[in-house]
């Protein structure tokens, strides 16, 4: 285990240096630069400014003076366009807000999907079964912008019982303050993720069903709380791990439309607005926020395989 860890942790260090060599010169790549919108702008300011940014120097200088500060201080520079403020600043104003409620809206989803997906695959072809898999259905073909308008009719416009929108955070309210401007955004965001996981949790637990030992295990008596727990769900949870590890990720990072219509001041929407803006810094901080999140659920779902599957080992 230790020689695994070990290896794995200097393949992800590879793995990061990759994705910010390829993601800084990709994005220089892009035609015009963070002042390139100010059309007015004076010669002599622009000049400046490129000067105080090191805009001016050649690329590889610019390159090799980000990875200094990167590597040794950890600082991801300042932000282009908001002025007074570094990356590391906004990352951590803004990318907490993200990961709270793509953290809530996972293991919402892991709880419902799993759920619905174990009572869909012990009801085959009954009412359970059509009825957890047409909301699986639902859940993956209506888009985002589609499901946060209508949560919105239905619990702000029409009940009148949670905000339209906008953020609180615990400080200002409480915890207790803050569950009504969770809620919408939380299921809207998990519902997509949920409709995946009872469709793999299904599919799991039918694949194992079949399988002879479960057989050998009916016949010995066992009872069937111990045969659904002990034998079934282990190893069909399995696939559910395997996705969770990247969907945590993608949760976190695709809660953009999400933030966006409800006005939430999170990561997904800083991302975007920097992406408009050539914040090349911003942008940078951002990719190698969500590269290291990605590296690290991926190496946790490689843990937690070696508990779930007794045929998997390492050296």
């Amino acid at each position: 285990m230790l020689k695994f860890i070990v290896r794995r942790f200097f393949s992800s260090i590879i793995t990061i240096f990759v994705i910010i060599t390829v993601a800084y010169f990709l994005i220089r790549a892009v035609p015009g630069d963070p002042f390139s919108s100010e059309k007015n702008m004076p010669k002599e300011i622009r000049e400046n400014l490129n000067r105080k940014f090191h805009l001016d120097q050649p690329l590889y200088k610019q390159y090799f003076m980000y990875l200094n500060n990167l590597v040794f201080h950890f600082d991801f520079g300042p932000s282009f366009r908001s002025r007074g403020f570094s990356v590391n600043d906004l990352i951590k104003q803004y990318f907490p807000v993200s990961l709270l409620i793509g953290s809530l809206a996972m293991i919402i989803a892991v709880i419902l999907g799993v759920s619905f997906g174990m009572i869909s695959a012990l009801n085959q072809n009954k009412f359970g079964d059509y009825f957890f898999m047409s909301y699986a259905i639902l859940g993956i073909s209506v888009p985002m912008f589609v499901i946060v308008p209508i949560f919105l009719l239905i619990f702000s416009i029409g009940l009148k019982i949670l905000p339209v929108g906008g953020w609180k955070r615990a400080s200002d309210v409480g915890i207790i303050g803050m569950i009504p401007y969770l809620i919408i955004p939380i299921f809207s965001l998990s519902l997509p993720y949920t409709a995946y996981i009872t469709r793999m949790t299904k599919a799991g637990m039918m694949d194992i069903i079949r399988k002879d030992f479960v057989t050998t295990a009916r016949a010995k008596g066992l009872k069937n709380s111990t045969i659904l727990f002990r034998h079934i769900m282990k190893g069909s949870i399995i696939p559910v791990v395997s996705y969770v590890g990247p969907a945590f990720a993608g949760i976190v990072t695709g809660s953009v439309v999400v933030e966006q219509i409800l006005g939430i001041p999170g990561m997904g929407r800083v991302f975007v607005q920097a992406a408009f803006n050539r914040d090349y810094s911003l942008v940078m901080g951002d990719v190698i926020t969500y590269s290291l999140l990605i590296i690290v659920m991926n190496f946790v779902v490689d843990i937690l395989y070696g508990f779930l599957d007794p045929r998997v080992k390492y050296s």
